[in-house]
Protein backbone atom coordinates (compact mmCIF):
# COMPACT_ATOMS: atom_id res chain seq x y z
CA UNK A 1 0.00 0.00 0.00
CA UNK A 2 2.84 2.38 0.82
CA UNK A 3 4.43 1.69 -2.56
CA UNK A 4 1.18 2.57 -4.36
CA UNK A 5 0.81 5.82 -2.42
CA UNK A 6 4.46 6.66 -2.99
CA UNK A 7 4.09 5.98 -6.72
CA UNK A 8 0.91 8.11 -6.93
CA UNK A 9 2.61 10.96 -5.06
CA UNK A 10 5.69 10.75 -7.31
CA UNK A 11 3.49 10.78 -10.42
CA UNK A 12 1.50 13.82 -9.29
CA UNK A 13 4.66 15.62 -8.20
CA UNK A 14 6.37 15.04 -11.58
CA UNK A 15 3.31 16.19 -13.50
CA UNK A 16 3.23 19.36 -11.40
CA UNK A 17 6.91 20.09 -12.00
CA UNK A 18 6.89 19.52 -15.74
CA UNK A 19 3.47 20.98 -16.48
CA UNK A 20 3.61 23.92 -18.80
CA UNK A 21 2.38 27.10 -17.20
CA UNK A 22 -0.03 29.15 -19.28
CA UNK A 23 -2.39 32.07 -18.93
CA UNK A 24 -5.37 33.29 -20.95
CA UNK A 25 -5.63 37.08 -21.27
CA UNK A 26 -8.59 38.96 -22.73
CA UNK A 27 -7.53 41.56 -25.29
CA UNK A 28 -11.06 42.54 -26.31
CA UNK A 29 -14.23 40.84 -25.08
CA UNK A 30 -17.23 43.20 -24.97
CA UNK A 31 -20.37 42.35 -23.00
CA UNK A 32 -22.49 41.61 -26.09
CA UNK A 33 -20.47 38.46 -26.75
CA UNK A 34 -20.20 38.88 -30.51
CA UNK A 35 -16.41 39.17 -30.55
CA UNK A 36 -13.65 37.59 -28.50
CA UNK A 37 -9.96 38.36 -28.90
CA UNK A 38 -7.74 36.55 -26.42
CA UNK A 39 -4.07 35.78 -25.97
CA UNK A 40 -2.90 32.42 -24.68
CA UNK A 41 0.54 32.89 -23.14
CA UNK A 42 2.80 29.90 -22.42
CA UNK A 43 5.69 30.23 -19.97
CA UNK A 44 8.86 28.15 -19.67
CA UNK A 45 10.28 26.76 -16.42
CA UNK A 46 11.90 30.13 -15.59
CA UNK A 47 8.52 31.91 -15.88
CA UNK A 48 9.62 33.68 -19.05
CA UNK A 49 7.23 33.89 -21.99
CA UNK A 50 7.81 30.95 -24.29
CA UNK A 51 5.16 31.79 -26.89
CA UNK A 52 1.86 33.59 -27.31
CA UNK A 53 -1.08 32.57 -29.48
CA UNK A 54 -3.76 35.12 -30.32
CA UNK A 55 -7.26 33.83 -31.01
CA UNK A 56 -9.79 36.08 -32.80
CA UNK A 57 -13.33 34.68 -32.63
CA UNK A 58 -16.60 36.16 -33.90
CA UNK A 59 -20.18 35.01 -33.75
CA UNK A 60 -21.22 32.77 -36.64
CA UNK A 61 -23.63 34.79 -38.84
CA UNK A 62 -25.47 31.67 -40.04
CA UNK A 63 -27.51 31.48 -36.86
CA UNK A 64 -29.87 34.01 -35.29
CA UNK A 65 -30.77 32.08 -32.13
CA UNK A 66 -27.90 29.64 -31.62
CA UNK A 67 -24.64 31.16 -30.41
CA UNK A 68 -21.69 29.60 -32.15
CA UNK A 69 -18.32 31.15 -32.86
CA UNK A 70 -15.94 30.85 -35.78
CA UNK A 71 -12.20 31.39 -35.77
CA UNK A 72 -11.50 34.50 -37.84
CA UNK A 73 -7.76 33.97 -37.39
CA UNK A 74 -5.30 32.58 -34.92
CA UNK A 75 -1.55 32.33 -34.54
CA UNK A 76 1.29 34.33 -33.13
CA UNK A 77 1.11 38.13 -33.07
CA UNK A 78 2.78 38.64 -36.46
CA UNK A 79 0.56 36.07 -38.21
CA UNK A 80 -2.67 37.59 -36.87
CA UNK A 81 -1.67 41.17 -37.67
CA UNK A 82 -0.49 40.15 -41.16
CA UNK A 83 -3.83 38.45 -41.88
CA UNK A 84 -5.86 41.44 -40.63
CA UNK A 85 -3.71 43.87 -42.65
CA UNK A 86 -4.20 41.81 -45.81
CA UNK A 87 -7.99 41.81 -45.31
CA UNK A 88 -7.90 45.54 -44.55
CA UNK A 89 -5.86 46.20 -47.73
CA UNK A 90 -8.29 44.09 -49.80
CA UNK A 91 -11.23 46.21 -48.55
CA UNK A 92 -9.42 49.50 -49.26
CA UNK A 93 -8.35 48.53 -52.78
CA UNK A 94 -11.62 47.00 -53.98
CA UNK A 95 -15.25 47.88 -54.42
CA UNK A 96 -18.11 45.76 -53.04
CA UNK A 97 -18.84 42.69 -55.13
CA UNK A 98 -15.28 41.36 -55.04
CA UNK A 99 -13.97 38.26 -53.29
CA UNK A 100 -10.61 36.63 -52.67
CA UNK A 101 -8.85 34.04 -50.55
CA UNK A 102 -6.35 35.17 -47.93
CA UNK A 103 -4.34 32.53 -46.08
CA UNK A 104 -7.00 29.89 -46.75
CA UNK A 105 -9.98 32.01 -45.68
CA UNK A 106 -12.50 33.13 -48.28
CA UNK A 107 -13.22 36.84 -48.04
CA UNK A 108 -16.14 38.58 -49.76
CA UNK A 109 -16.66 42.32 -49.82
CA UNK A 110 -20.32 43.22 -50.33
CA UNK A 111 -22.96 45.84 -49.62
CA UNK A 112 -25.42 44.78 -46.97
CA UNK A 113 -28.31 47.07 -46.04
CA UNK A 114 -26.50 50.10 -47.43
CA UNK A 115 -23.20 49.47 -45.65
CA UNK A 116 -20.00 47.92 -46.98
CA UNK A 117 -19.14 44.73 -45.12
CA UNK A 118 -16.60 41.95 -45.20
CA UNK A 119 -17.76 38.35 -45.04
CA UNK A 120 -14.93 36.26 -43.60
CA UNK A 121 -15.41 32.51 -43.93
CA UNK A 122 -13.77 30.08 -41.53
CA UNK A 123 -10.99 28.02 -43.14
CA UNK A 124 -12.41 24.83 -44.63
CA UNK A 125 -15.84 25.29 -43.03
CA UNK A 126 -19.20 26.89 -43.79
CA UNK A 127 -19.25 29.34 -40.90
CA UNK A 128 -18.75 33.03 -41.55
CA UNK A 129 -18.87 36.38 -39.82
CA UNK A 130 -19.83 39.81 -41.08
CA UNK A 131 -17.68 42.80 -40.14
CA UNK A 132 -17.27 46.32 -41.45
CA UNK A 133 -13.76 47.39 -42.50
CA UNK A 134 -13.92 50.10 -39.81
CA UNK A 135 -14.41 47.53 -37.03
CA UNK A 136 -11.78 45.23 -38.50
CA UNK A 137 -9.28 48.10 -38.17
CA UNK A 138 -10.50 48.80 -34.62
CA UNK A 139 -9.90 45.17 -33.59
CA UNK A 140 -6.48 45.11 -35.28
CA UNK A 141 -5.51 48.29 -33.40
CA UNK A 142 -6.63 46.74 -30.08
CA UNK A 143 -4.30 43.78 -30.69
CA UNK A 144 -1.42 46.13 -31.59
CA UNK A 145 -2.02 48.23 -28.46
CA UNK A 146 -2.14 45.11 -26.28
CA UNK A 147 1.11 43.82 -27.75
CA UNK A 148 2.88 47.16 -27.17
CA UNK A 149 1.78 47.23 -23.51
CA UNK A 150 2.70 43.60 -22.86
CA UNK A 151 5.89 43.21 -24.87
CA UNK A 152 8.63 41.83 -22.66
Amino acid sequence: MKKILLFAFALLFSVGIFAQKSKKVEIFCPNNGGVSITAHINYNEDNKIKDTTILFLMRDARYTQLIEYITVCSGNYDEVIDFLQQVEKFAKENEPGMSTTIEGSSISYDKLMGGKNLFIYEKGKNGYCIISPKYLTKFKDKIIDWEKKNKK
